[in-house]
Parts: structure tokens; C-alpha cells; sequence
């Protein structure tokens, strides 16, 4: 959620500061609070790394690699990987889950088929036969 407009941001050159303030204006509770406790730690110095180990919304993964890029000084195009890869994983998941659902609701139509056989047609032909 926050990776592509991070992305966005330092990709457009902006400094820490203005990304954070942009940052902000997104209308998120866990966005509001991850955004002043980033405010408060890169304005005492800390690492955006380092502000970032300490929120949830980043797997630990990401928090590795995004320290990694920023002592390399490449953290603008890291964030970039990392939101598409997110996206990548994303979609992954969508098409699993879909793979899984298709074949139970094939199942519970095919129930619900069954039950309206048995309960309206088997009587009528019951009555004809009968």
C-alpha cells in the first residue's frame, strides 16, 4: 500500500521531508501513525531503515533490503523493486485463490442443482408416473 507512492516520490527527486508531508495527506489509519513516527525518528537523525524495522506494514524482507539499498545509496530504486514485486506477489495469491474457489463454487452449484432436481422434478415425475 505504501511502497508505490514512496516509489513515486523519490523517483520524482523529492527529499525525505517532502515525501514524508505527501506521505501524510493519504487518508490511511496506519499510514497516520507510521507517518509521524518516521517524522519523529528521521528528524532525530535515524535512517529511514531504521524508522522502517520498527513499523508492520513492511515484511522483513523489505526492511532488510531496504537497509541494504540505502547504505548503497540506491533506496529510491529498491522501493521501486519492492513495489513491483509486491504487485507480482499480489497477483500471485489473487490467481491461487482463485484456483482454489472455482472448484467449490463449481461444487456448491452443482449441490443446489441436485436439490432443486430432487425436491421439484422428482415429484412431478412421481405424480405423472403415479
Amino acid at each position: 500500500m505504501l511502497l508505490h507512492p514512496l516509489a513515486l516520490l523519490f523517483s520524482r527527486g523529492l527529499n525525505v521531508r517532502q515525501i514524508i508531508n505527501s506521505i501524510k495527506q493519504i487518508n490511511a489509519a496506519p499510514l497516520r501513525h507510521f507517518t509521524a513516527d518516521l517524522e519523529k525518528l528521521v528528524s532525530s537523525g535515524v535512517k529511514i531503515s531504521e524508522a522502517f524495522k520498527n513499523s508492520p506494514l513492511f515484511t522483513r524482507r523489505q526492511k532488510e533490503l531496504t537497509a541494504i539499498s540505502e547504505e548503497a545509496g540506491n533506496f529510491g530504486q529498491m522501493i521501486e523493486h519492492l513495489a513491483r514485486t509486491n504487485d507480482a506477489e499480489y497477483e500471485q495469491s489473487i490467481k491461487g485463490l482463485m484456483s482454489l474457489l472455482e472448484p467449490l463454487l463449481i461444487a456448491i452449484i452443482g449441490a443446489f442443482l441436485l436439490i432443486f432436481i430432487v425436491l421439484f422434478i422428482l415429484p412431478m415425475v412421481a405424480v405423472d408416473i403415479g
